[in-house]
């Protein structure tokens, strides 16, 4: 894969132009990529995730005040987070050993 930039693993919509370089930033900024979607989302949220498959993902959840109001442990592309949360918006830091990553979620009715 290397040696072929438009091939890809996983959710190849992520790679191509524009976001591919978006993608790569973040990953070299942040040592792994994740994005919530839906989002806004009226039910719960899934991330598209580039990250070390070896190394857990641990996802808080942050209400506008900064309170933790629910925390996932060995996060993968299939877990469904958010769900029981009520409408408004809040802050998903997305950690995998030492690297994190804060998305904004926004959960409507």
């Amino acid at each position: 894969l290397a040696n072929h930039p438009g091939d890809c693993v996983g959710p190849c919509t992520l790679y191509y132009a524009p976001r591919y370089n978006e993608v790569l930033n973040q990953i070299n900024d942040h040592g792994f990529f994740a994005e919530a979607y839906p989002n806004p989302s009226t039910s719960g949220f899934q991330f598209h995730m580039i990250a070390d498959l070896d190394a857990s993902v641990t996802v808080h959840i942050y209400d506008v005040t900064g309170r933790i109001v629910e925390t996932y442990n060995n996060v993968t592309e299939q877990t469904i987070i958010g769900a029981k949360l009520s409408e408004g918006m809040y802050a998903a830091d997305v950690i995998q050993g030492e690297d994190h990553q804060v998305l904004h979620l926004v959960k409507t009715n």
